[in-house]
């Protein structure tokens, strides 16, 4: 009887770890933080916003931010206007959606790049 449990909860755990580690949605869940941002051919990155503000770069990180969630659900942040949105991803494709707006762009090695009213932002998912 010990063994047959021993067998269930090995088997338990090894699908649990199948499903953290494995492809779909779970490897793109967590936290995406400010890494800088184009307009009109002018890049700022996260240190020169911080400078500009007068706050720290962890300041920033955490004004500006997209955190995808389970279920194609999540919250993108920028400033104190904290939006749900839901999500989805095609290949290298994401598209995000809030009160029925589609921003879109790409989604490679935990960077996250949106086209977001004619400027480009670009997301680094923490560590």
């Amino acid at each position: 009887m010990k063994k047959a449990i021993a067998i269930v909860m090995l088997a338990v755990m090894i699908l649990g770890l199948l499903a953290a580690c494995g492809g779909g949605e779970g490897k793109y869940i967590g936290k995406y933080q400010f890494s800088k941002a184009t307009s009109e051919g002018e890049t700022v990155t996260v240190d020169d916003y911080a400078d500009m503000m007068g706050i720290s770069v962890d300041e920033v990180k955490d004004m500006i931010c997209l955190e995808l969630k389970s279920g194609g659900k999540g919250t993108f942040t920028m400033g104190d206007e904290p939006a749900e949105v839901t999500w989805k991803i095609d290949g290298e494709k994401i598209t995000l959606t809030a009160e029925g707006e589609n921003a879109e762009g790409t989604i490679k090695n935990g960077v996250i790049s949106l086209g977001i009213e004619g400027e480009t932002l670009e997301l680094v998912k923490a560590k």
